[in-house]
């Protein structure tokens, strides 16, 4: 963790060191700064995992190989940010990220090694992968009743409605007053309607479930893009990272045309997190799947498909 913390003081002090940089880039050393915090938890959760307990190794083997190649799988976004770059950035920040692949690297080969640890090649999904009525088991009972419930069948904690007969007229308001690292499930009801912001649900803002009116009906849009000046993974309408976050029955578009590159519709991070009936919407890179185990049931995707470009990345 000593290295993370070390290249993440190297992209802070960046600035004094080079006078000028492009918007581009930086937008591209914010996003390794917040993929070195996720990086810096993901290895407490994965050190954690390691401290004996009652539980079979085989059982914590999963989560362990779970957060190592969501912490490997930070440093190459950190760098993809910068690949349209001129400068000498690019370089500075590779120097710092070689040592950190280089041990999350040989953690996960060690990984293997661990005595007890069950090796099966069948079981390609082990515990959270089984299916209970279509959804992963990792999802409570709660969860899944929540899923098929209808909207009036559901009991919200909030309410974003344009008109103003909810709590909110925007869904960063609704989230923002969310309880921070939650244990129990907080769910909040999108009214119909065209919500033009950039949502973001942050690491601490864990077990949120956000349920819409249906595909077309409750639409959340916006159009950030790579050609005016965002990266792929700041390009996102919407972006969650915090663990378990649940989507029902929204739209998540991004109107930039096809003229602007990548422009991504929804940015998954979430661990544990399941979308159902949602739609996703935009020309390239519609829906990336950056890391951590995510679910996705009856959902349409839609972008280009011309050689060469793709609509779902990960």
């Amino acid at each position: 963790m000593y290295e993370v913390r070390l290249s993440s003081a190297n992209c802070t002090g960046i600035e004094k060191r080079i006078k000028s940089y492009s918007k581009r880039e930086e937008a591209a050393i914010n996003d390794c700064l917040e993929l070195f915090d996720d990086t810096l938890e993901e290895l407490k959760v994965a050190l954690a995992d390691l401290v004996p307990k009652k539980l079979a190794v085989s059982r914590n083997y999963h989560d362990l190989q779970t957060f190592l190649s969501a912490a490997m799988t930070n440093q190459y976004t950190c760098l993809d940010g910068f690949a349209r770059s001129k400068g000498n950035v690019r370089n500075i920040i590779k120097k710092g990220l070689h040592n950190i692949t280089h041990h999350v690297s040989n953690s996960l080969v060690m990984l293997k090694k661990v005595p007890g640890v069950n090796k099966s090649k069948s079981e390609y999904f082990p515990q959270q992968g089984r299916l209970k009525n279509g959804f992963p088991s990792s999802l409570s009972r709660q969860d899944r009743k929540l899923l098929q419930a209808s909207v009036n069948e559901t009991e919200f904690d909030l309410i974003v409605a344009k008109d103003g007969t909810g709590n909110f007229t925007t869904i960063n308001d609704a989230v923002a007053a969310a309880p921070n690292n939650s244990n129990t499930r907080f769910v909040i009801y999108i009214k119909a309607g065209s919500f033009f912001e950039n949502v973001e649900v942050v690491k601490k803002k864990k077990m949120l479930m956000f349920v819409g009116d249906g595909i077309g009906k409750t639409v959340v849009k916006a159009n950030r893009n790579v050609v005016d000046g965002f990266t792929t993974f700041r390009s996102a309408t919407v972006a969650v990272v915090g663990e378990g976050f649940i989507a029902k029955g929204i739209t998540f578009e991004n109107s930039a045309g096809p003229s602007k590159h990548q422009a991504v519709a929804l940015r998954s991070g979430s661990d544990l997190s399941a979308f159902y009936k949602c739609s996703f919407v935009a020309y390239q890179d519609t829906l990336y799947v950056h890391s951590l185990r995510q679910f996705y049931r009856e959902c349409n995707i839609y972008g280009n498909c011309f050689p060469g470009l793709q609509f779902i990345c990960s």
